[in-house]
């Protein structure tokens, strides 16, 4: 009997890879149990093959092999026949000496000997002790094993006759035969070759195909048009269907018809993802996914920006979402590793930043799981290796197309898409980009952030509501009352079950899980993604002075994706140095770097469309500016007065400066109306005409100069 762990793997059983589809007999387990033999039981070879058990029980754990109840039909000994039990005792007798010696029988060199040495004592050739010997321990290593089955044995030359059509009578000029061995190879051969692959013809193109293959012969040698057969001498689709029906190997068929995806849509769902395990934080799985909906910017909602990415991270015991990432880059490993530090992230914090306020019990989760469960896309990345080295965590990749092994995160994506595909505007149906169809892009209204705000409020239904009703409880889970919510299990699993669950510090998370990139140090401060920085050591050290007189360079740093508050330094001793944002950067404080990139390319197209409005406005000035001098050059010419009398006629300056200004607030015009009005006139000058001593120098100086003459 298995082990509730899983990891107990006993002699005899039967281990099937679910990849491949191999099934294996475990012969041998060593004393110490690292190390066994076993047989591949779907195979013509006798020849076992050791094996790592340890690797074994790993994959059985991570549902890469699976256990298989040994389903053979047990023949009832009261039927046994003497003439078969005497040719089993037969058999017995030739190979109990030598199938005993364990583990020597297993191992190639001294099976040789063994072989060698049974073949002189019962004069038996070794080919016919391997025969033996694989019928033995692909049975199951029990003596009716070697029970011969003479209900399958017959003579190869005998063929059998048929003397009449089967089937309902043959309509005139139809096809219809009296079916031979002949025809029924035919009928295999075509099901093998054609009906049997992966573009998944049907059954009347497989008809179509045989008759033209197998039912025509060509009209003389060498021609390439062959010849149709009288419809006597080919079979109805009708033989060839009903054949099929009765001879069909539905299993193989469908595995090479669906080789991809058999595993998944095909295979019978019998196991379980947390088969053995034990508590909350053993094993997380995690995936991403396209979500279903277009989105907008934020302050341009006309503008669609296309669908985001979604990364879960859910344990595998309580069903708990532990962390989430969202965003609009490709699935990468840098994104994965995202999703990962949201797991040991402060949930209250990393809420908040959404506006959306819960208490710690609403998501309790701040730890890492013991062991990853990933598909072989952004977790295949090299740089797995350091995750497992540096924070201890086990990254198991699922095959290829093999989403039933991590079944528990993929149901999680469909459970999100029911709750906000009838709400959420932009949702992409099943019918978009066909004919007819409504274009939802065009409905799209809702921007990254309150996108992701409404996965969080999502995630924290699930986490706290939602019940399921397929979740097997333990009997002592039942005795407590523990409901089937994930964070009831949760909750439960941490008091009575045995979680692994371990709280990192964030140091070490952004050492290991954080992306590395470099900055510069300029005269102005650490500048990185265009955001300037500064810290204790760059002070101490003079970093920006020096940057000034010699000129910057690149330093490198790690940050963090979803906020650009800081930027950390590596330290002489391994630690990090926090840097934090400049006064003249703040205006970017809590902004991520998707947001601080569109933030920018905002602002460049808002500068690039000031400077055309500037530059309009500036010709606008200078055309304008020249049509006044214009005007003024050509009523200037037209006053017919000289230039150079206008100009160093200098004894007039004060009195005309005197008289434009009069003219300027109205006063002259007034004074002219009012002697209208009394009947008197203006005097020709109200200015007393005596120059000052100032204006009598000039004038001295101008005559002396030649001037005046």
């Amino acid at each position: 009997m298995r082990s509730e762990s899983g990891l107990n793997v006993l002699k005899g059983e039967l281990i099937r890879d679910t990849v491949e589809g191999a099934l294996y007999r475990i012969l041998y387990i060593s004393s110490d149990t690292k190390m066994g033999y076993w047989i591949r039981v779907d195979s013509s070879s006798n020849i076992p093959k050791s094996i790592n058990l340890e690797d074994v029980r790993m994959r059985l754990n991570t549902r890469i092999y699976e256990a298989v109840i040994d389903s053979k039909d047990k023949d009832d000994v009261a039927k046994i026949s003497l003439a078969r039990q005497s040719e089993r005792d037969r058999i017995w007798e030739q190979i109990k000496d030598i199938v005993t010696n364990e583990p020597a029988i297993y191992v190639r060199k001294t099976r040789g000997v063994l072989l060698h040495q049974q073949e002189k004592k019962t004069g038996v050739g070794i080919d016919k002790l391997y025969n033996y010997l694989g019928r033995f321990w692909r049975g199951g290593m029990t003596l009716d094993s070697l029970l011969p089955s003479y209900d399958k044995r017959g003579n190869c030359s005998t063929e059998t006759v048929y003397t009449k059509r089967t089937g309902k009578p043959k309509q005139e000029g139809h096809n219809g035969k009296i079916l031979t061995s002949e025809d029924k190879k035919k009928f295999e051969k075509a099901i093998k070759e054609y009906y049997s692959t992966d573009t998944k013809p049907t059954l009347s193109a497989t008809y179509d195909w045989m008759i033209a293959h197998m039912y025509t012969k060509p009209r003389y040698k060498g021609d390439t048009d062959p010849e149709q057969l009288p419809p006597d001498e080919k079979p109805s689709y009708r033989q060839f269907t009903y054949w099929h029906a009765k001879n069909q190997k539905l299993v193989d068929e469908q595995k090479k018809r669906e080789a991809r995806r058999y595993d998944t849509t095909c295979r019978g769902a019998t196991g379980r993802s947390d088969t053995f395990v034990k508590g909350p934080g053993m094993v997380a799985q995690i995936d991403a996914t396209i979500a279903d909906y277009y989105l907008v910017r934020e302050n341009h909602r006309n503008e669609v920006i296309g669908r985001p990415v979604l990364f879960f991270v859910k344990d595998v015991k309580t069903r708990m979402i532990m962390g989430m990432y969202v965003t609009l880059e490709n699935t990468s490993w840098d994104c994965a590793l995202m999703a990962l530090k949201n797991t040991v992230e402060d949930k209250v914090g990393f809420c908040k930043r959404y506006g959306v306020d819960i208490s710690p019990e609403e998501w309790p989760c701040m730890h890492l799981p013991v062991s990853i469960t990933a598909d072989n896309g952004e977790m295949g990345d090299k740089g797995v290796e350091e995750i497992i080295a540096r924070l201890g965590i086990t990254v198991e990749n699922t095959p290829p197309y093999r989403g039933d092994l991590k079944a528990i995160i993929e149901n999680n994506f469909s459970m999100l898409d029911m709750k906000l595909r009838y709400i959420v505007p932009g949702h992409v149906d099943k019918d978009a980009g066909q004919r007819g169809s409504i274009d939802r892009r065009k409905e799209a209204c809702i921007d990254i952030n309150t996108f992701i705000q409404m996965i969080i409020r999502c995630v924290l239904y699930y986490n706290n509501y939602h019940y399921m009703e397929t979740y097997d409880r333990t009997p002592d889970m039942i005795k407590h009352g523990i409901r089937a919510v994930p964070r009831n299990l949760w909750k439960y699993g941490m008091q009575f079950q045995s979680g692994a669950l371990r709280i990192v510090s964030q140091e070490d998370i952004y050492k290991v899980l954080l992306p590395k990139d470099t900055a510069s140090v300029t005269d102005r401060g650490i500048i990185f993604r265009e955001l300037y920085y500064t810290c204790d050591k760059a002070k101490d050290e003079l970093w920006f002075d020096k940057a000034r007189m010699s000129g910057r360079w690149r330093i490198p740093i790690t940050y963090d994706p979803t906020c650009l508050d800081h930027i950390y330094l590596s330290a002489d001793d391994g630690s990090l140095i926090q840097c934090d944002l400049l006064s003249k950067s703040t205006m970017y404080q809590g902004f991520s770097e998707e947001d601080v990139e569109e933030i920018k390319k905002r602002d460049k197209q808002e500068q690039a469309q000031s400077k055309q409005e500037e530059e309009k406005a500036r010709t606008n000035l200078i055309l304008e500016m020249e049509s006044l001098v214009e005007r003024c050059k050509k009523e200037k010419k037209d006053s017919g007065v000289s230039a150079v009398n206008a100009v160093l006629d200098r004894h007039r300056l004060r009195e005309q400066r005197q008289m434009e200004k009069e003219e300027q607030s109205g006063e002259a015009s007034a004074r002219e109306a009012q002697a209208e009005l009394e009947g008197s006139t203006v005097p020709q000058s109200i200015y007393d005409t005596a120059n000052d001593a100032l204006d009598n120098a000039i004038d001295e100086a101008l005559r002396n100069a030649g001037a005046f003459e």
